[in-house]
């Protein structure tokens, strides 16, 4: 599915970007659905990909609200477990059984573990296929890339799986952003921001009416208008 996602949107790509030559403003957004369960990708993924914890169980030290967080889950009870319970088989549904000292159990975190790192690696390649693609279109220099996730996910941390509480690997996702007439390219800012500014900052990069950005090139202007939250 994800192949054929960005197959599309290259040919797309490929039509917008001829739009683009005569100065035309365009837009294209993509949606990657790995790593969303359930954990599949071509094989050559698997073969490569290997569980982060092989050997030993995910930390599940509690910091000073972390206790809270999963006691405030948004789904499926304090484990977050729902969603990927239709996924085990028969015997290893109930967290009990899942998140318990059997070899089968042990077995299944694990593959599972391996199975978000393969599908992760599948969805930088295609990642990877759309930036090849927007290179060859000869827009790269005068186009805004975002890249960013809509959730985080816990793999076994906390003894929890999924996405359902307010701790940080839940609530934290990967956010890049490149443009053309950046003063820094590669910095990493800490400053936390909400996806909801994703869309109007786009749009004040892009500024298709004006044609020059609002935000200024110089990394001290662009922190001022940092919002606050």
């Amino acid at each position: 599915r994800d192949h054929k996602t960005t197959s599309f949107a290259l040919r797309s790509m490929e039509r917008l970007g001829k739009m683009a030559s005569k100065q035309l403003p365009w837009f294209i957004a993509v949606g990657i659905i790995r790593p969303h369960l359930p954990f599949v990708c071509p094989r050559r993924f698997w073969d490569e990909a290997s569980d982060p914890y092989y050997g030993r169980e995910p930390p599940t030290s509690f910091g000073p609200n972390a206790s809270e967080a999963l006691n405030y889950s948004t789904n499926h009870g304090s484990s977050g477990f729902g969603e990927l319970r239709s996924f085990l088989p028969h015997g290893l549904k109930e967290h009990h059984h899942f998140a318990g000292p059997s070899p089968a159990a042990s077995e299944l975190r694990s593959a599972s573990r391996r199975g978000y790192r393969a599908c992760m690696a599948w969805a930088d390649f295609q990642v990877g296929r759309l930036l090849d693609g927007l290179k060859s279109t000869g827009q790269e220099d005068r186009t805004v890339v975002a890249l960013l996730s809509d959730h985080g996910w816990k793999l076994g941390e906390f003894h929890a799986w999924g996405k359902h509480t307010t701790l940080h690997a839940d609530i934290h996702v990967p956010l890049m952003v490149r443009h053309p007439f950046m003063a820094a390219p590669g910095a990493h800012f800490h400053t936390p921001v909400e996806l909801l500014d994703i869309f109007p900052t786009l749009v004040e990069l892009a500024d298709p009416w004006g044609g020059v950005s609002n935000i200024s090139s110089d990394n001290g202007d662009e922190k001022k208008k940092t919002r606050d939250i």
